[in-house]
């Protein structure tokens, strides 16, 4: 687990970290607690990737994400896993789905 990190008055349904980095990744869970008690989440994995922008020969870009396995070997073949997850209706939009 990554270490502790105190969140006074964090009382959204959702918490943000901005600026995360390759070296925040890891598994984390949430203590919550409150005058009624203290619950733990479940263990959550977060990954984090670089972003990069491939341009094609017309100068059309495309926002990618780029996920390496733990302990990446670049001598090692591993298989091409493709995902596609943005909801955006215009390829322009796509690298505000990145951004989330």
């Amino acid at each position: 687990m990554k270490g502790y990190v105190h969140r006074q008055g964090a009382t959204n349904s959702t918490l943000f970290f901005s600026s995360v980095q390759p070296t925040n990744a890891g598994a984390y869970t949430a203590l919550v607690t409150n005058l009624a008690g203290t619950a733990t989440g479940r263990v959550c994995q977060l990954s984090v990737a670089a972003g990069w922008v491939f341009t094609n020969a017309q100068g059309t870009q495309l926002p990618y994400r780029l996920f390496l396995p733990p302990k990446y070997d670049p001598a090692t073949n591993y298989p091409l896993v493709l995902f596609w997850h943005c909801p955006c209706i215009h390829p322009t939009q796509s690298l505000k789905c990145l951004l989330v």
